[in-house]
């Protein structure tokens, strides 16, 4: 049988030599080039028109295809702003960061970047509509979070949006942001929409490449935060005995572990196929063996011995036959589950926990046919 070569990942291969801002100015670029109406990449105004009604949701639909966008627009003394786009009687602007430490730009009066854009914006485009989305590599980037509400205190909350470049997995309940400006929909999300709606057979093979490009790397850009909480790193659990399945999990679900959590969440579905059931929480992958509080305790709960994963009880129930074949196949068999609670104690929440030891050989095909089993349970679930 003849290999068939892996697709190269484009933007894997121009970020291999680091330069100054250049992997963020890459990214914007590249989107930019996705949202502008007239490019060759064969989306048309798809993509352009899913973003536009979202910062706009009152923007006569019409205007998009006509809409001129500019990357790099220059704002006098304010610095560009990484996208511009102009619609008959609106203008939508989009800071890209993705990294969460490149939200620091500050001037020397102590104005942020993003001050600084809304108030060029606001004497500029004095009598017309405009909004400013600032689009973050997820809503746990907290130097970016503390921009933003920044920018909102100073009087300009009613202009700016928030966006992230992966899908919502963190609370934004914890942050004192004002939830108007918060757009739940991801880039990653709605990049999935187009290929929906454009279909695939209809892309140009580069425009194909670039999505698939993009949509392969966004999950990784989290592993760009920097590390203020107490919980493991990806760094932390390279170290132990039980990476290699953690690391199995992690490639399938293109989910990594944020320090500011004790779980890593498994989405049911992006996009449209989002599920109210359980917040959209297909299952979730626990980095420490129980909740503690102080930095200095890590070392001492991280999971050496095994691999938990929290499976949620009605899901559970509604599969279990199946999950139990599954852990024959893995040489385990139901003492491997045990009936526990989520690690945060505040949220009180029952689970299923799957307790994977040390020994066993886990494949990418394991844990395809895990998620598989689960997401089945889920769709019945959601139908009853």
């Amino acid at each position: 049988m003849k290999a068939v070569a892996k697709e190269v990942n484009i933007l894997r291969i121009l970020t291999l030599n680091k330069h100054g801002d250049f992997e963020e100015v890459l990214f914007s670029s590249l989107l930019s080039y996705l949202l502008d109406p007239t490019g060759d990449h064969g989306l048309g105004s798809t993509f352009l028109r899913k973003v536009a009604e979202l910062a706009f949701p009152e923007l006569d639909r019409s205007l998009v295809d006509t809409a001129d966008v500019t990357p790099e627009q220059p704002l006098g003394a304010a610095g560009k702003v990484d996208i511009s786009i102009e619609f008959k009687d609106a203008v939508l602007a989009i800071e890209v960061k993705i990294w969460d430490r490149s939200a620091r730009n500050i001037s020397a009066s102590g104005e942020s970047q993003l001050e600084r854009y809304c108030a060029y914006f606001s004497e500029k485009l004095a009598g017309r509509d405009w909004k400013l989305v600032f689009l973050i590599p997820t809503f746990a980037s907290l130097t970016c979070l503390a921009e933003f509400s920044k920018a909102c205190q100073a009087g300009f909350e009613d202009n700016l949006k928030l966006m992230s470049w992966n899908p919502a997995e963190t609370p934004l309940e914890q942050y004192d942001l004002p939830t108007s400006g918060i757009i739940v929909k991801s880039v990653y999300e709605l990049l999935l929409e187009v290929i929906t709606d454009v279909k695939r057979v209809n892309m140009p093979l580069n425009t194909q490449w670039l999505v698939d490009s993009l949509l392969e790397i966004i999950p990784d850009l989290v592993e760009e935060i920097p590390e203020p909480g107490r919980f493991p790193s990806k760094a932390n659990l390279q170290s132990l005995p039980t990476w290699p399945i953690f690391e199995v999990f992690f490639t399938e679900a293109k989910r990594w572990p944020i320090s500011l959590h004790t779980t890593v969440g498994v989405p049911y579905g992006v996009a449209s196929q989002r599920s109210e059931l359980h917040g959209n929480s297909l299952y979730r992958i626990r980095t420490v063996t129980d909740y503690f509080r102080n930095h200095a305790e890590l070392d001492a709960y991280l999971p050496r011995e095994a691999v938990e994963v929290e499976l949620w009880p009605d899901v559970w129930e509604e599969s279990k036959n199946k999950i139990t074949d599954w852990l024959l196949g893995l040489g385990l068999d139901e003492s491997a589950l045990s009936d526990d609670y989520h690690l945060d104690e505040s949220r009180n929440e029952p689970v299923k926990l799957l307790r994977i030891r040390l020994d066993t050989k886990v494949t990418a095909e394991d844990v395809a046919n895990l998620n598989q089993i689960l997401r089945e349970a889920f769709a019945r679930l959601t139908q009853k």
